[in-house]
């Protein structure tokens, strides 16, 4: 079990009220859904792929990321370029961590 504690202040806080707000969602349903959208970011990344949003109507992609998801992304690209498959490694590093 993982407790998680912390402090949001300023914009962050402010943030994370209205994203709160406008879900209709408590705390730990946020953090949640949180979570579930980096995990899927990280496996479609490790995949190669990009994360995004599509505007039909412009029909332009604007890609979304993080200096986490940046610093992901550079580490598996170099993983698929030395030969090793940077999906498998993301898979056994959520078994690992699910069992």
């Amino acid at each position: 079990m993982i407790r998680l504690q912390m402090r949001l202040r300023g914009a962050a806080e402010e943030l994370f009220r209205a994203m709160q707000e406008q879900l209709n969602v408590s705390q730990k349903e946020l953090v949640l859904d949180a979570f579930a959208l980096m995990h899927f970011a990280t496996q479609e990344i490790a995949g190669g792929k990009k994360i995004g949003s599509y505007d039909p109507q412009a029909k332009e992609f604007s890609a979304i990321t993080t200096p986490s998801l940046e610093a992901f992304s550079a580490r598996a690209a170099l993983g698929q370029a030395s030969g090793h498959s940077a999906r498998a490694a993301a898979m056994r590093a959520a078994a690992r961590s699910s069992g």
